[in-house]
Formats: C-alpha cells, sequence, structure tokens
C-alpha cells in the first residue's frame, strides 16, 4: 500500500523505515520523498532518493543540493563534494549555504575562497533583509538568522586563518 507521502514501509530488516515507493521517478516527488526520510532519521533511503532524482535530471540545483546533504548524513564527504560543486556550477549565485559546506569539506586556500563567496552571499542576503519590507517579527527572526550565520562564517575564516593558513602571506591582516 502505498502512502500518501510516496513512501512504504520496508519488509524485513529495519522494518517500519520508509523507503521510496516503487515506480517514483518525479524529481520534485523524490526529493520530497528524501526530505521526508531525513526528517524520519532515515539518511540511507534519503541518499537513494537522492541519487536517483539527480540521475534524471543532474542539472537540477535542488536535487543536487538535496544529494550533498544526504550524502553528509550518511558520511559521504567526497560526493557532497562534487554534487554542492556541479550545484554551484549551474547556479553560481545559488544559497550561501552551499558555499559554505563546500568551506568546510576543503582545506587550505581553497577553502577560504569557498567562505569568501559564501560569506560575500550572507551579506547580500542581510542586505536584502535590511530593505526587505513585511511584517517585523519575520523581518527580524530572517535578520537574526542571516546575522548568526554571517558570524559563524566569519568564525570558521578565522579558525582557518589560525590554523591551516597561518602561514599564508595575508593571514595576520586576514584574521
Amino acid at each position: 500500500m502505498v502512502k500518501k507521502s510516496g513512501l512504504v514501509p520496508r519488509q524485513g530488516k529495519g522494518k517500519g523505515k520508509m523507503a521510496p515507493a516503487e515506480g517514483e521517478d518525479d524529481v520534485a516527488t523524490l526529493l520530497a520523498t528524501a526530505r521526508d526520510c531525513l526528517d524520519r532519521l532515515n539518511p540511507p533511503a534519503a541518499l537513494a532518493a537522492c541519487r536517483k532524482a539527480v540521475a534524471i535530471d543532474g542539472s537540477c540545483v535542488a536535487a543536487l543540493d538535496q544529494l550533498a546533504e544526504a550524502c553528509l548524513a550518511c558520511g559521504e564527504p567526497g560526493e557532497a563534494e562534487q554534487a554542492l560543486a556541479r550545484s554551484v556550477e549551474l547556479s553560481p549565485t545559488g544559497g550561501a549555504g552551499r558555499y559554505m559546506y563546500l568551506g568546510q569539506l576543503s582545506e587550505g586556500a581553497q577553502s577560504l575562497e569557498w567562505f569568501a563567496r559564501g560569506i560575500s552571499g550572507l551579506r547580500d542576503a542581510l542586505a536584502a533583509i535590511d530593505s526587505a519590507s513585511g511584517s517585523r517579527d519575520e523581518l527580524h527572526a530572517a535578520w537574526v538568522e542571516a546575522v548568526n550565520a554571517l558570524a559563524i562564517g566569519l568564525c570558521s575564516v578565522a579558525e582557518i586563518y589560525l590554523t591551516d593558513a597561518c602561514d599564508e602571506p595575508d593571514a595576520e591582516q586576514e584574521r
């Protein structure tokens, strides 16, 4: 019996865990299935759904981003990095979070480059919130989230300069 969410209970080992239903080959449905699997703490099923979605449409940025998230949840950082790099290649002005993940997955100068691009995106997002209109509570919540993300990004860069990149010529100025 197929449930409304597009998930079916698995039989045998792992009983009660949800998996993609047979015949699910629509990218949007697969991504919804993957999100549900991640929410239900079943990263392997999410990874399977994401891989299938990317196999159907390898240029879908949302599928690549969700594949990276599922890969990280399953301990597959190499595949996550490849998916994020492809996502950034397809949509360079997309979400800053992709760059922050790439910064964490990389080392040294490459890591700093990814973080710089992510921080730039976070600053742009913060500026957009500052000039946006809407309810005060919603704008405040968005502003707090953006400021927190920016602070975390800046701290990550400082940490790299204090450790891996401490010998870089501009390390003292960048701290």
